[in-house]
């Protein structure tokens, strides 16, 4: 997991570095943290760990990465040009909803309410995921959202 870690904030911090602004560039880079962060989210959902560890664990490892690499890219589109960015949007839909299915399962095993039921906002997920990988002119990955 530390590995995972890792990678998230190496691309986190490329992201948020000062750089003249380059759609496609900036896009993949966010695009690798959302990545990163599903893989996260899967392997912390997949672990045996109590629920406040587990939640501090998403916050770390999904919602703030996620969040971080979205702020980043937003304040880039500003600075360079909302048109430029717009083919790779999906790139930033992808991230507010990867960030916002760990929410709900962060504020769950915080003591919320019940389970959540994320099958819509996956599906979502995935769907923007692809789209985004279509605009960089990625394969398709295979991430697949699912907490059990």
């Amino acid at each position: 997991m530390h590995a995972v870690r890792s990678c998230i904030l190496a691309a986190a911090l490329a992201l948020a570095s000062p750089a003249a602004a380059e759609p496609a560039d900036d896009s993949r880079q966010l695009y690798d943290v959302v990545l990163a962060s599903a893989a996260a989210f899967v392997a912390t959902m997949a672990q045996e760990l109590p629920a406040g560890a587990m939640a501090d664990m998403l916050a770390e490892t999904v919602s703030r990465p996620a969040a971080a690499a979205d702020s980043a890219w937003m304040a880039r589109m500003v600075d360079g040009g909302p048109d430029a960015y717009l083919p790779f949007f999906p790139c930033r839909q992808a991230a507010v909803e990867l960030d916002g299915i760990a929410a709900k399962f962060i504020g769950f095993l915080r003591g919320g309410s019940g389970r959540p039921d994320v099958q819509e906002d996956a599906s979502t997920f995935r769907d923007e995921l692809a789209r985004c990988e279509a605009a960089l002119g990625l394969p398709a990955s295979t991430v697949a959202i699912e907490a059990r």
